[in-house]
């Protein structure tokens, strides 16, 4: 530990009434109450919209609109691809259907620790930009150059990385991977890695479904000068993400159904028949009754990323069908 010397307090200590008359930049937050400046941490399963949820906040920042009725400081955006190809993205914005500006940049790279420069790519971004807000990182693995999930090692990472966002007066957000199992009592704790990542970080936001079959997501927001929050989210046909007030209004599911999902997800394929299946689960329906069971919830289905096709050639009298989770890619 460094010693300090009476010299260097004296020069660095600040009185407290002199420190309240000081005036400072009124810029905190690039979005009111979630995301400050410095670095937010924003973490999801896999298929649960990380990259639909980071794509809309980058052009609610570049565009000045409203993020979740928060306001937004507006100004350029800088999104680092790490993973997915540039036709991805234009997809995921052609889906949103708004209208876009110049303030939003991407930056495809398929990077690797030892070679990637996080701060020369700010630097040389903000020299043309110097309005730049917002730098997103899909994902953060992608670039860290000390992937031990060790506390003061993963600290002292993404505290440099706070230490940028801070220098170029910015909020970098940080995509990042959960664990598979998600504490819901204490879903912060899903991040990956050691606590070490968390406690560096400015806000900390985890997303996740809390039963496979509801559409409904639960954002959770946590951080140091932000307030504690929970929200509940659905995806509409454009796949933007609107705040749910009244989540009392999410219609029942049938249990018969849920069974066959949880099991199709878990054993990622089932073909067979309609009755097969129903004496593997012990479902009391004929073959008939789940196959009209399947039939008239495909959407439900394709929610949860399980391709049904049922028009395969008979064995017998038995009606064949698959069924195929198609969910282990991340969005």
């Amino acid at each position: 530990m460094t010693e300090l010397k009476s010299t260097d307090i004296e020069d660095k200590k600040v009185n407290a009434i002199v420190l309240m008359k000081k005036s400072f930049s009124q810029e905190t937050h690039i979005v009111e109450n979630i995301f400050p400046i410095g670095v937010s941490l924003f973490g999801a399963p896999q298929k649960t919209g990380k990259t639909f949820f980071a794509l809309q906040l980058a052009l609610s920042v570049a565009n000045g609109n409203d993020f979740f009725d928060r306001k937004v400081n507006q100004g350029h955006v800088l999104y680092i691809a790490l993973e997915d190809a540039q036709s991805a993205f234009q997809k995921r914005i052609q889906r949103f259907n708004i209208q876009i500006t110049d303030n939003l940049d991407f930056l495809f790279e398929r990077a690797y620790s030892q070679v990637f420069n996080l701060e020369k790519v700010i630097e040389e971004y903000k020299e043309k930009n110097e309005d730049l807000r917002l730098v997103v990182i899909d994902t953060f693995a992608k670039i860290r150059n000390k992937p031990k999930a060790e506390y003061d090692v993963e600290y002292e990472e993404v505290t440099a990385i706070h230490e940028l966002a801070l220098k170029y007066n910015i909020c970098i957000l940080l995509v990042t991977h959960v664990k598979k199992k998600i504490d819901y009592n204490n879903p912060f704790d899903s991040i990956y890695g050691s606590r070490g990542v968390t406690a560096a970080a400015d806000s900390i936001l985890v997303m996740f479904k809390r039963d496979i079959v509801n559409k409904i997501k639960e954002l959770h927001v946590i951080g140091k000068d932000v307030p504690d929050e929970s929200l509940f989210l659905v995806q509409d046909e454009t796949m933007a993400f609107t705040i749910v007030e009244d989540i009392t209004l999410d219609e029942r599911i049938d249990e018969n159904l849920i069974r066959v999902i949880h099991y199709v997800v878990a054993k990622k394929q089932y073909k067979g028949s309609h009755q097969e299946l129903a004496s593997l689960l012990g479902i009391a329906l004929t073959g008939t009754q789940l196959y009209h069971l399947i039939n008239n919830n495909k959407n439900i289905l394709e929610d949860n990323f399980i391709v049904y096709k049922n028009k395969l050639p008979r064995a017998g009298k038995a009606r064949k069908m698959t069924l195929e989770y198609i969910g282990d890619s991340d969005d």
